[in-house]
């Protein structure tokens, strides 16, 4: 009657529960089961913010305290007193749309570093033998365990992380930049807008007095003490300054609405830009020598690109370590069917035959050698820019010099007419014709410190200076005439990374 029963149950109530007794093993892998499923669970989402509202707000100051000199360190925005040019540009570091998204895009590179350093898993395995048939009346149930990790990840892991890090840098870096970049923008816009008010204050108080002309060569006319040509000559000059005003209003709003974009802000914040604009430099005094020498320590970009190739290093290492095989280490321990128990180490080695990293090692190196060229062609791009933007400034300088020399030679013309015209020994027509010539010069006059303002910028931003050098030896010497000046004020403070973002890739490095 047993012949057709199972081995184990013929044995006997005692060898059955022998021989079904849970080993301690399985007792062992189900308790790890246990304890690593409880490590499978998610981990709690957090709640998304409303569009709209940000968590990560700091003071406006904090957030760009770093990007202007020492001079600006200790500024407070306060919208009661009205937006400086300098104001303007920490608004716009804080609180431009496109600088926020770059900041938040970091976060990539950052958790980049994270998963580099992150090994992966061990492996665990179990297995069952169950005797089906040919066995002996001792037979029993077979099982084993084995937990095996790979030692590929923690032999590269030193390179990968040293790559993720210098990616970091570069990001962090290449945020600054922008910050750089957006600040002086905003600053540029803010010189414009002030300067188109100043040039459609001068273009409607010629409009206005060119009106009160015409209404009194209008009444004149209807008791025909003047020609109709006079009066239409006054009529068309009208006119002109009208259409000029509004071009001038025209290239006001459009400022406006670009300096408004920048901030990130309403027009409500353009309205309280105000104040005196910030000097322009001597261009006698700035040496394009002085501004060529660093230009790779100063500039962001260019500092950028080389943490990218110290990355692309690293990650050359890391490629090079595939080449090794890939070795797995663990324990396995075991029953089999005759009830021996077993327990040894366990080696595992890949083959590195036909993918020995070769792609990734030619991938690295062509990076690498694209990045070295993006370096080059930057640095002489920016050597460029710099020389170009001299030029301009020297030329808007020049230019100036020759308006403001015309400009006071066209105001005694006007002074003389005036004093012609209230003796009688003149034309109101020929007064208010050299009038509007004196106006011309002036609005040319504003045109030209915009280029001036647009050409200092550029020299700013391709030189890496928030002031230029030498400009506070000019700045003495304008205000105490024959004053020597002293070898520490050309000592410009370098420009810091902006809004923390080159501070953390110090600390990191």
């Amino acid at each position: 009657m047993e012949r057709g029963l199972h081995p184990v149950a013929r044995a006997g109530p005692r060898a059955r529960r022998r021989g079904l007794r849970p080993p301690r093993s399985a007792c062992l892998c189900a308790a790890l089961i246990v304890s690593l499923c409880g490590g499978c669970r998610s981990p709690a989402r957090r709640r998304p913010e409303p569009l709209g509202v940000s968590g990560t707000d700091r003071p406006l100051v904090e957030a760009a305290s770093r990007l202007v000199p020492a001079r600006l360190a200790g500024l407070t925005l306060d919208f009661r007193d009205g937006l400086s040019p300098d104001e303007v540009a920490l608004l716009a570091v804080a609180h431009n749309p496109e600088l926020r998204e770059r900041r938040a895009a970091r976060g990539v590179a950052e958790a980049q570093v994270l998963a580099a350093g992150v090994l992966p898993n061990p492996t665990l395995a179990l297995g069952v033998d169950v005797p089906l048939a040919g066995g002996r009346r001792d037979t029993v149930l077979g099982h084993g365990v084995s937990l095996r990790g790979s030692l590929d990840a923690l032999v590269r892991r030193s390179a990968r992380r040293r790559a993720a890090r210098g990616k970091l840098r570069s990001v962090l870096l290449d945020v600054a930049w922008q910050e750089w970049q957006v600040a002086l923008r905003a600053q540029r816009s803010a010189c414009r807008v002030l300067l188109l008010r100043r040039a459609r204050a001068i273009a409607q108080q010629h409009v206005d007095g060119l009106r009160a002309v015409l209404d009194r060569l209008r009444e004149a006319s209807r008791q025909r003490a003047v020609t109709a040509a006079r009066l239409l000559a006054v009529t068309a000059a009208h006119d002109r300054a009208r259409a000029r005003r509004a071009g001038i209003e025209r290239r006001l709003h459009v400022e406006e609405a670009e300096l408004a974009a920048l901030l990130g802000m309403d027009l409500t914040a353009v309205q309280a830009v105000r104040g005196a604009l910030p000097p322009l430099p001597d261009p006698s005094r700035v040496s394009a020598g002085r501004l060529l020498a660093g230009l790779g320590q100063r500039r962001f970009d260019l500092r950028a690109i080389r943490r990218a190739i110290e990355a692309q290093d690293a990650a050359w290492d890391a490629a090079v370590l595939r080449a090794f095989p890939a070795i797995e280490l663990g324990v396995s321990a075991g029953r089999d069917t005759d009830g021996v128990w077993t327990v040894g180490p366990v080696v595992q080695l890949g083959l590195p035959v036909l993918d020995r990293g070769q792609a990734d090692r030619r991938a690295v190196q062509a990076v690498r050698q694209q990045l070295v060229e993006r370096y080059a062609a930057r640095r002489n791009e920016a050597r460029r820019q710099v020389r170009t933007a001299l030029a301009a400034l020297r030329g808007a300088q020049a230019r100036l010099g020759i308006l403001r020399e015309a400009i006071g030679s066209q105001q005694r013309l006007v002074d003389a007419y005036r004093a012609g015209l209230e003796r009688g020994l003149t034309d109101a027509v020929l007064a208010y014709q050299a009038r509007t010539s004196w106006v011309e010069l002036r609005l040319q006059e504003v045109d030209e410190q915009i280029a001036a303002y647009d050409a200092w910028t550029a020299l700013r931003a391709a030189a890496g200076f928030y002031r230029l050098p030498r400009e506070k030896t000019a700045a003495r010497d304008a205000a105490a005439p024959g004053a020597a000046a002293s070898a520490k004020g050309d000592a410009t403070p370098r420009p810091q990374p902006a809004a923390g973002a080159a501070r953390q890739e110090g600390g990191r490095r």
